[in-house]
């Protein structure tokens, strides 16, 4: 990613904050740009820090996972977005307002995938119902494995969740 890049994708990802209120969690943003194609979630990673750094946004502290639009992003924004490409405006626009949208719902469920350079895909499993978040970060051999995961994961999260929570919280007898 060159420079230029960085500074376009810095804009978008300051626009996608402030379209979702000015505060989002990772899962939400990263929602945004791998749906539209637009970074992977390594370049996303990337922007991400790169944009804490430099203070126009600041990154989730007190056990909270919302990152949150400074008063320098904001300022930074109105000086870039007038620059931005109009289509990826209108694009972040539409899938922001989706979250918006499923922010109001108490219950929210994502899974994506990511293939890798060395034929691994990555996989985020997000469950948010009221205020508690489970994530999940996996690692399959196959594109079909990870669609068959995000599949059930999207089906049926709050049977895999339950049963996920069974599980870590039993209590195993030692040798």
């Amino acid at each position: 990613m060159n420079n230029e890049d960085k500074l376009t994708y810095k804009v978008l990802v300051l626009y996608a904050f402030d379209r979702l209120g000015k505060s989002a969690a990772k899962f939400e943003i990263s929602d945004v740009f791998t749906k539209l194609g637009l970074m992977n979630i390594f370049e996303l990673t990337e922007v991400i820090e790169e944009v804490v750094d430099n203070e126009l946004v600041k990154a989730p502290e007190n056990g909270s996972i919302y990152y949150t639009l400074t008063k320098l992003g904001l300022e930074s924004l109105d000086a870039l977005k007038d620059n931005m490409n109009t289509t990826h405006k209108r694009q972040i626009d539409i899938e922001t307002s989706l979250i918006n949208q499923n922010k109001n719902k108490s219950l929210y469920v994502n899974a994506m995938y990511h293939k890798k350079p060395n034929d691994n895909t990555d996989i985020e499993l997000f469950y948010r119902k009221d205020d508690k978040l489970i994530k999940i970060n996996l690692n399959a051999d196959s594109n079909t494995e990870a669609e068959l995961i995000c599949r059930n994961w999207n089906n049926f999260s709050e049977e895999i969740k339950t049963k996920l929570l069974n599980m870590l919280t039993l209590k195993f007898e030692e040798d």
